[in-house]
Order: C-alpha cells, then structure tokens, then sequence
C-alpha cells in the first residue's frame, strides 16, 4: 500500500513558496492539516537542495531550523523525516525524535548515522551520463551504488529506500524526458533492485517544462496526475506539498484500474 509523505520545508529559498513553514507553530499547523489528511510520514527540511538554485546555507542554520521543530512535531504520533545532505544535521535531527533519513546526498557519514542509531534511509540516485536508452539502466546503476553503500556500512536491506531524483538530474538538455521516463517505468526499477521506491514528483519542473507553466503553484494538476500514474506503477511512497489532492487522486486512480 502506498504511503504519503508530506513536505514541511523550513527553506524561504525553496522552489514552492507554498511548501514553507516559518518556524515551529507554523509546522505545527500544516502537519496538523496533513495528519487530518491522511499523512503517513512528515517529511521535515531546512535547506532547499533544488539543482538549479543557490540555497546554500550554514550547517548552523540549518540545524537552528529544523531540531525545534522536530522535537515539537515528534509529539503527534506521526513518523517524521530528516531531508538533509549533512551527517551531523541527520544525527541532531534523529536524536530530536525523528525515525528516517531522507539523504539527499548519501555519503559515508550519513550510513554511519543511519546504522548507529537503527533508523530508515532513503537513498537518492546521484547523476551519472546517460541518454535516452540509458535512462532506467542509469538510474538502476546509481542507485544500486548507493544501496551497496549502506550494506557494506551494515545497515539492514530491509531499512533502505531508494528514490530516482524525479527533477534533480538537470545537465542533460532532455532532463525532463528522464523524469517523466522514470515515473512511466517505476515497476522496472523495482524490479531491478527489489526494494520499495520513493518519488518526489509534487510541482516539480519537468511538469512545468511539459505543461509550459512556469510557476510552481500552477503544477497542481500535472502533479496529481503524475503522481497517480506513479502509483500505478508500483511507487511505494509519494513525497507531496499537498497530500490531501495526492490521496485523492491516487485512490481514485487505484478503484478505477481495478476494472481496466
């Protein structure tokens, strides 16, 4: 069954102005919303990792953003995760109550964190040549590295997701081509690696790209539908900004393909 997860970003520099949270009591609130809506895991960050921007912040910053609120958002009986690129900022923010890590950049350090304290971790796929052929056997090969990462670190296969970086593959001109591949051929993925499959596909570029909409917060529409073919191919877990449309059009896309 899949499994929603909901985006609190704590970022102002994030590419979806809609997605921030500015402080603890407004994260409060929209994982308030999101558990009302159905959430399944919160998805905390404090530094925007969009490819195409300049987000960079301080690892203090960063930590001074996103430990208050996870010790204020672990009360709510709701499993929360830490998207972040920094080792030390994974150990705070676990510490603080939270149960995965999103590891945006998976490295060494941040399977050491992931095996001392026992928790989940979603490995994302790191950019490697490819081409229009090579998309899925591309984005397999990366990901299997980085698996192999967290075994050889000694961490359990069954504590490992991998996530394809829908929207992060950007030097090729036809990166959006990839992305949208990639959704089209989840269930291969799985096959390749047999393990679940995290996607971020919510307003992402690659529907501004195609849809010709420039403006995040006029991609609702092209993510849902995207979001619902992603299930339909076997996705696992869907990171959203807006859960309660994702559920909607995710369940509607299930009841229907039972009769096709």
């Amino acid at each position: 069954m899949v499994k929603f997860v909901g985006v609190i970003n704590l970022s102002p520099e994030s590419f979806y102005s809609g997605s921030v949270c500015r402080g603890v009591d407004s994260a409060r609130i929209r994982a308030k919303k999101m558990i009302e809506e159905g959430v399944d895991i919160i998805d905390v960050g404090g530094m925007s990792t969009a490819p195409y921007k300049d987000t960079w912040i301080s690892e203090e910053e960063e930590l001074r953003r996103v430990i208050p609120v996870i010790k204020e958002l672990s009360k709510l009986n709701v499993p929360i995760s830490i998207d972040t690129t920094r080792a030390k900022v994974a150990e705070k923010a676990v510490e603080a109550g939270a149960s995965i890590i999103n590891a945006v950049k998976p490295s060494d350090e941040i399977v050491y964190v992931a095996k001392r304290y026992g928790v989940q971790i979603v490995v994302v796929a790191m950019e490697i040549e490819w081409s229009d052929s090579t998309i899925i056997s591309s984005v397999v090969e990366s990901l299997r590295r980085e698996v192999e990462r967290c075994l050889k670190g000694g961490i359990s296969r069954r504590k490992v997701i991998v996530d394809p970086a829908i929207g992060f593959w950007r030097k090729h001109g036809r990166w959006f081509v990839r992305d949208a591949c990639i959704i089209a051929n989840i269930d291969k993925i799985k096959a390749e690696l047999d393990m679940p499959v995290m996607v971020g596909i919510s307003r992402k570029s690659f529907i501004g790209q195609i849809s010709g909409l420039k403006n995040p917060e006029d991609r609702l529409v092209g993510s849902v539908v995207a979001e619902a073919l992603a299930v339909l191919k076997g996705v696992d877990y869907i990171r959203t900004h807006n859960v309660c449309e994702t559920r909607q059009a995710v369940e509607m896309a299930k009841f229907i393909a039972k009769f096709i």
